[in-house]
């Protein structure tokens, strides 16, 4: 009693099993289920790093993406290495706007979808979290349960293999404003949703001298694109 809406959530790497494909089938019934149960919806294609599909990855070269160690001791993915593309690849960066675009066909005139929900900083979830860890992870013990897994306490900067691999906070503000755009674009009779990060951290330093802001900066200035 009380609920009037629901968010519903699609993967990635579920409905865009190949190049220009999309499957929508197991959403589409979800949200006729939503629908005759009288519910508006958000919508939520999660376009994440631990989401891409496969095929994006493994066509981009080495060079354009980097293995982060999944920190979080709450996720299957815990000490095991995440692939994840440059956000600021044209390759990757365009998969991710061809997907808002697909969305926006095939559900923007469905007029239970309320809101559509927007993320491009987002490296487990579709919420703000781009991998920043810096310093010790307390990985299981040696030998790895799982192959390809860190065990045993292990260091990571993850700050410098973004610096290293060419991070600029100009660079993701771009994309961050074309994904917005592209959803305004792709979802007219919604409302967009846009997760937005931490305000004040200790891990708001995206460098020591902050010449490429902090997650504030970022922040701040998609706030007032939008």
């Amino acid at each position: 009693m009380g609920i009037v809406g629901i968010g519903l959530s699609a993967d990635w790497d579920s409905v865009n099993p190949s190049p220009g494909v999309y499957d929508w089938s197991t959403l589409d019934l979800r949200i006729a289920q939503a629908e005759a149960a009288g519910f508006k919806i958000n919508l939520i294609i999660g376009n994440s790093s631990a989401n891409t599909p496969a095929w994006l990855l493994d066509s981009l070269p080495a060079d354009q993406k980097i293995d982060l160690i999944d920190p979080a001791p709450s996720h299957s993915t815990f000490c095991g290495p995440i692939t994840t593309a440059l956000y600021w690849n044209p390759v990757f960066h365009q998969a991710r706007l061809d997907l808002i675009a697909a969305a926006g066909i095939h559900y923007s005139s469905d007029p239970s979808i309320v809101a559509y929900t927007a993320s491009f900083a987002n490296h487990n979830s579709n919420d703000w979290n781009i991998q920043d860890t810096v310093g010790l992870i307390p990985c299981p013990s040696c030998p790895p349960v799982i192959p390809g897994y860190s065990c045993g306490d292990i260091t990571v900067d993850q700050v410098q293999q973004w610096l290293d691999a060419g991070w600029t906070e100009q660079a993701m503000l771009q994309v961050g404003k074309d994904i917005c755009d592209a959803a305004a674009a792709a979802f007219p009779n919604q409302n967009i949703k846009l997760p937005i990060g931490i305000t004040d951290s200790i891990l708001g330093a995206t460098d020591p001298g902050r010449t490429n802001g902090t997650q504030t900066t970022l922040c701040r200035d998609i706030e007032d694109y939008v």
